[in-house]
């Protein structure tokens, strides 16, 4: 059995232990001032707890590496209910913090402030222990090279954890710190090539389809054989791709995947919105977060298909997911919010979105009560503790008692905390929604481009909305998000910028500039000159991709290409967008980027889906 940490703790002279417990009492009362008083209201969050939390910086390093202390880093966001969870069994137990505070540098992450660094440790975790997710706990040496991790535990776990890695540490630090080292040394990348773009367009896009179908779920929609998240950025680049190369199979199967998540449980059927993911191939057991960059690429998704597909009910989703948006994810001075919790204001997991039937019979009509029961399948046992989550039977449709029922159920809700904070890059992602949604609102639709620009001049009062929310957003990204091609990945309550700029923020500010110009007939457009090139000269060297604003971690290289995750490639949006750039070292940096990503994304299409579109265009193919 392993030596208790507390133990080693006896062993300790009675002096240093009093000053380590003295340490932890001092780090404490400075880091819940710091954190009280946070913009990011996940970090805020934790202001209370027993733990001495740090913020991540530089300086963290320094420290550790003085007092030869490994780093414990956890890594959450506001939305997150196993961050909640964690926080209430762990982060708050004295016991654990006690340990916490004297063994280790605590580190509390949000991690949507930090963006390539979380991706970079949950890549690790992902390998290292065969599954990852949030909140995500990484034990660093002194040095920064992680030596661990692991997503949710219980207190027990957690603690004996905390334990063994504190004894490990003692006995054979120095050990520990060289395998660490090894390991991320043996794993980097020792330079990214660059190939000549040598495949000819249609073998990469039968390549993507390949891929595409050998992960495809063809009877239930979606990919894989358990959970299911939106795959926004495949999707997206099937249907572009689609319209050059038609493919029966995979045109019936993204169909499908489009119907079944705006009709199951993904969707929120009462309030509108899309939850995050759900954790089970049937859709009936979301994850309850909502998040904006969800909205917004859903939004934009479901437009494009409308389009594509010439299937009109698709565009009434999009539109109803952005009347969502506009109502529940505006800040009041100006911008969009992060997300809205999993948890409600009880601190009930989906609270908001479930209902018992015994609440629905105080609030409905006898009348009202059995359309609901119907309509939604209210019926059978309960998915969740807390109730039912409505999921529309279309057959047992009643327009007018649906919008009834609806509107005493949205007024009954308990609400779900927000995420205050304002983020660049997702902000920028819902402006490209809003300009799609402004040309889709036109009699006929249309797609981006100069007909919907001078179209609009005509028929301005079909895109109202869309446009009015679309024009707010624009200035305030102008003038509030960005100066000079400078921007702030975050606005705090006050309009204040915070939090350094990852590659993304530039990505999808300038795609979203680029977009409000195409409906708008601006040509020329300063602003997004200028953050391209500033994106171009910080993001990118010929070693490639520099995800995030530097490298903190020992282990953090640059990258061929940016995988696609939750959000579109932010460096093939930046080559994308780049593509007649007046500069012609930049056009020459564009090239270089082009070629260094050709051969992961050849390799792993499904994963690289925003290259597939480059390389397969006509002008970029051989």
């Amino acid at each position: 059995m392993p030596q208790p940490c507390h133990a080693f703790l006896r062993n300790l002279p009675l002096l240093l232990l009093v000053a380590l417990f003295a340490l932890s009492a001092t780090l404490h009362a400075a880091t819940r001032s710091a954190l009280a008083d946070h913009p990011s209201p996940y970090l805020a969050l934790h202001a209370d707890d027993p733990v001495a939390w740090r913020t991540w910086s530089a300086e963290i390093l320094v420290e550790a590496q003085r007092d030869n202390r490994p780093i414990y880093l956890s890594s959450g966001y506001f939305a997150c209910h196993w961050c909640h969870v964690m926080q209430r069994e762990s982060f708050q137990d004295a016991e654990i913090a006690e340990l916490l505070n004297t063994a280790f540098i605590p580190v509390k992450l949000d991690r949507e402030l930090h963006p390539a660094l979380d991706d970079y440790l949950m890549a690790f975790v992902r390998k290292t222990a065969g599954s990852a997710g949030w909140p995500l706990n990484v034990f660093l040496t002194p040095e920064g090279y992680p030596l661990g991790g692991m997503a949710y535990v219980a207190p027990a776990q957690f603690l004996a954890i905390l334990q063994r890695v504190a004894k490990g540490w003692a006995e054979e630090g120095a050990h520990l710190a060289y395998n660490a080292r090894l390991l991320v040394v043996s794993q980097a990348l020792t330079g990214n090539p660059v190939r000549p773009l040598d495949t000819p367009a249609e073998t990469l896009r039968d390549r993507f389809y390949r891929s595409s179908l050998n992960l495809a779920d063809e009877l239930g929609g979606g990919i894989g054989a358990e959970s299911r998240f939106p795959m926004v950025p495949q999707y997206l680049a099937l249907l572009e791709l689609l319209a050059l190369q038609p493919q029966p199979r995979v045109e019936a199967w993204l169909r499908l995947t489009l119907d079944r998540t705006a009709a199951l449980g993904m969707r929120d059927a009462i309030h509108g919105g899309f939850f995050r993911y759900t954790t089970d191939p049937d859709q009936r057991t979301p994850h309850f977060e909502k998040m904006l960059y969800d909205q917004a690429l859903l939004a934009l998704l479901y437009l494009r298909a409308a389009h594509q597909l010439e299937h009109p009910p698709y565009r009434e989703v999009a539109f109803d997911t952005l009347r969502f948006t506009l109502d529940h994810f505006a800040h009041p001075e100006g911008g969009y919010i992060a997300s809205l919790s999993a948890v409600d204001s009880e601190q009930v997991e989906g609270g908001g979105y479930l209902w018992s039937l015994e609440r629905l019979r105080k609030l409905l009509t006898p009348e009202q009560l059995a359309f609901a029961v119907a309509y939604w399948q209210l019926q059978g046992g309960a998915d969740f503790s807390a109730g039912y989550l409505p999921i529309p039977n279309p057959t047992h449709l009643d327009p007018l008692l649906k919008q009834q029922v609806r509107d005493r159920l949205r007024a009954a809700a308990t609400r779900h905390p927000a995420d205050s904070k304002r983020i660049a890059a997702w902000n920028g992602l819902l402006l490209s929604a809003l300009s799609a949604a402004s040309c889709a609102a036109l009699d006929p639709p249309l797609p981006l481009g100069p007909e919907c620009a001078a179209r609009l001049q005509e028929q301005p009062q079909w895109a109202a909305p869309w446009w009015e929310a679309g024009q707010q957003l624009h200035t305030l990204l102008l003038e509030r998000f960005q100066q000079q091609g400078q921007i702030h990945r975050s606005l705090d309550d006050a309009g204040h910028g915070f939090g350094e700029a990852a590659l993304e923020d530039y990505a999808f500010i300038a795609q979203a500039l680029e977009h409000w110009n195409q409906i708008t007939g601006k040509r020329h457009d300063p602003a997004l000159r200028a953050i391209l090139d500033h994106a171009w000269n910080v993001h990118y060297t010929p070693q490639g991709w520099q995800p995030g604003s530097g490298f903190l971690l020992p282990g953090m290289t640059r990258e061929a290409a940016v995988a696609e995750g939750p959000l579109p490639s932010p460096s093939a949006t930046l080559i994308a967008l780049s593509r007649n750039h007046p500069d012609p070292a930049i056009r020459q940096q564009r090239q270089r980027a082009l070629q260094q990503g050709y051969a992961i994304s050849y390799h792993q299409p499904f994963w690289y889906p925003s290259y597939q579109l480059l390389f397969t265009q006509p002008q970029e193919s051989p």
